[in-house]
């Protein structure tokens, strides 16, 4: 464990670290924007905003995909032994979903079922993402060295706080 930054700070780790960071912005946003964007920017069919609890029951469908996801994604690739097809998979849905999403907000009236609808696959989108990364990170941190994996974690928190702290001074 001696000098363990200098064992932890490469590019594999930093560059990975900031990737991931930038990937999951969708999601951070998603946890902290939601319940405010659902209400200002969709109608209900009657013509009235949808309400904070319409907003909740929203991000209930979101989250409750994204843990069933990290759960089941994570079990297939363990089972599986890869990492790499599952996040393209998802980066591709994650894409996809994020772009049909964000058109949404030019169509006030999208029904609350297609938004939960596409909430929920751009959650498994993520998940597909985030659970073999985060698997695959934690096995190159124990094999630049097994002792420094908390460093290696700490080394992508304080990179993932840098990266969403600065996007929400643009945001």
């Amino acid at each position: 464990t001696e000098r363990p930054w200098r064992q932890i700070l490469h590019w594999d780790l930093i560059g990975g670290s900031f990737g991931i960071a930038t990937f999951l912005l969708a999601y951070y946003a998603a946890a902290s924007l939601f319940t405010v964007y659902y209400p200002v920017i969709f109608k209900n069919a009657n013509g009235t905003n949808f309400t904070v609890t319409q907003a909740n029951g929203l991000n209930t469908w979101f989250w409750t995909a994204d843990i069933v996801g990290l759960i089941v994604v994570g079990l297939l690739s363990d089972a599986l032994g890869v990492r790499k097809p599952f996040m393209v998979v998802g980066a591709v849905i994650s894409i996809v979903m994020l772009t049909i999403f964000l058109g949404d907000a030019t169509h006030a009236h999208t029904s609350y079922y297609t938004l939960a609808i596409e909430a929920s696959v751009l959650a498994v989108g993520i998940s597909l993402v985030f659970a073999p990364w985060l698997a695959g990170f934690t096995e190159s941190l124990e094999e630049k060295n097994p002792a420094l994996v908390a460093t290696g974690l700490s080394l992508w928190g304080w990179v993932l706080r840098l990266t969403i702290g600065l996007s929400y001074i643009f945001l």
